[in-house]
């Protein structure tokens, strides 16, 4: 089947999609399928793009709605509007068909799709959306490789720097839309400072007024930003308040724990510290366990204590690692015990009672 010439012919409709599949399935050969932001189309998205193409015989490409992206990426996203961004996917010989939805994962669209072929990143190996739907129905998963250096994030930085809008970030503060994060920007800005990098998901309408309530320089999505930093793509702070967390005592999933807690935190305290940034963490009371140990901070009590839920063991495991390396005494822990007050609205089942 040969790809539409019109640009216009090649966007579909979101309801038109099992409709799309049906065609396809009578026309076509191996179709393929991948997602994304696509904001501000560079050299990395080609590449991606053309290996996508060529795991099959058709490109289909789900485009993320302006919605969906703000909420992904923070409110000053996306740059593009959805139609534009769009008509440039269609433009591109290696895409067949673009669909734009709405939801933050494209689970519908692609069970309405159903692919031969699900492609994605490389940097989401540990979790491809649709992965279960499209492998029940006998397809296969392929992970792209990645062109280093190239994001849409990039592109907008390198562009505020050159028409020199502003000076690079002062503060980085992960965690910035939600409770405690959110109140420390507050706290910077009543300083005369919005030279902040706020790093957090923004999917829930009470963070998106959090940050409404604050001033910065910008917003980056968590996953973009971890991928950011440790790819040296990050320019140099002063300060890095790392408050970003699962605090979900609740919370049982400990591959997550380990990986969104632990490692995370590891990783950038080892950023901060290269790059001489003062390094401040959330850790947490429930790293005491239940009390029986005491609540001292001196060091030779760390390995003592017992925490009663995988959320206390993740923040505890860091504790640890950072005693362990002799750190200790060049980051500072914030172990919060119960903490309340305004912009808790999106934490739910956790927030404070008061």
């Amino acid at each position: 089947m040969g790809t539409p010439r019109s640009i216009d012919a090649k966007i579909i409709e979101r309801d038109d999609a099992a409709a799309l599949r049906e065609r396809l399935s009578r026309e076509a050969g191996q179709v393929v399928f991948t997602n994304g932001c696509f904001d501000i189309l560079h050299i990395g998205h080609i590449d991606y793009l053309h290996f996508a193409r060529s795991q099959g015989d058709l490109l289909i490409v789900g485009l993320n709605s302006d919605a969906s992206v703000s909420r992904f990426k923070g409110p000053h996203r996306p740059i593009v509007p959805q139609a534009q961004r769009a008509r440039v996917l269609a433009a591109l010989e290696s895409v067949d068909y673009v669909l734009i939805f709405d939801d933050d994962e494209p689970l519908e669209l692609i069970s309405d799709l159903l692919p031969d072929v699900l492609v994605k990143g490389e940097d989401w190996a540990h979790y491809v959306a649709g992965s279960d739907i499209v492998e029940k129905h006998g397809g296969k998963i392929v992970l792209a490789p990645l062109t280093r250096g190239s994001s849409s994030t990039n592109i907008v930085e390198r562009i505020k720097d050159a028409g020199s809008m502003t000076d690079s970030p002062r503060f980085i503060v992960t965690g910035g839309a939600g409770f405690i994060g959110c109140n420390i920007v507050a706290a910077l800005n009543q300083r005369g400072h919005d030279d902040i990098l706020v790093v957090d998901n923004a999917d829930h309408p009470a963070k998106q007024q959090n940050l409404e309530s604050i001033r910065f320089r910008t917003c980056m999505d968590k996953h973009a930003f971890r991928q950011a930093f440790r790819a040296g793509q990050i320019e140099t702070v002063d300060t890095v308040f790392h408050m970003g967390a699962c605090s979900a005592t609740t919370q049982m999933d400990t591959e997550f724990l380990e990986d969104n807690n632990t490692r995370y935190t590891r990783q950038l305290c080892e950023w901060s510290l290269e790059n001489g940034a003062r390094f401040i963490y959330a850790s947490s009371a429930a790293t005491y366990g239940d009390g029986q140990q005491g609540y001292s901070d001196d060091d030779q009590h760390l390995s003592a204590y017992r925490p009663l839920n995988p959320y206390g063991h993740s923040k505890h495991a860091f504790d640890q690692w950072a005693l362990e390396e002799g750190l200790l005494n060049r980051i500072v822990g914030l172990k919060y015990f119960n903490v309340f007050g305004p912009h808790e609205d999106h934490k739910g089942d956790m927030r404070s009672m008061v």
